[in-house]
């Protein structure tokens, strides 16, 4: 096992990852949101993803991989293939909140961006993501 001879800035380890994959930091409740939401926000801009509840887990992680992959056409369609799937209204809205900024990002049809992304200082992930 080989180890690093010094430590490598979260953002060129970021930087690097983004060359291949599509990054996202999904922050599992709104306690644990106060908590580091910030900092993600900085690194990730709206691939920050911030849920209301574990509970949105899965449906937020396959949203992000729809929208992505360019398979759901807006948040109406999402939320028609939420419900078909048996899941609540209550779900069906926190899944669709959560996403807000990252389908907006996208620029999916009828979605707002909620808010600045990130501090005038953190603007390279836009680079990155855009």
């Amino acid at each position: 096992m080989e180890f690093l001879d010094e430590d490598i800035p979260i953002e060129e380890v970021i930087a690097a990852a983004s060359e291949t994959y599509h990054l996202f930091f999904l922050i599992p409740d709104v306690q644990r949101r106060k908590q580091c939401e910030a900092r993600w926000r900085e690194l990730l801009g709206d691939h920050t993803i911030c849920m209301e509840s574990p509970a949105d887990t899965c449906a937020v992680a396959a949203a992000i991989v729809g929208l992505t992959e360019q398979r759901i056409p807006n948040l109406d369609a999402l939320a028609q293939i939420l419900s078909a799937n048996g899941f609540s209204r209550e779900r069906v809205g926190s899944t669709i909140r959560a996403i807000q900024p990252y389908a907006a990002l996208v620029k999916l049809p009828g979605a707002v961006l909620a808010q600045a992304s990130a501090g005038a200082g953190s603007r390279w992930w836009k680079r990155l993501f855009s």
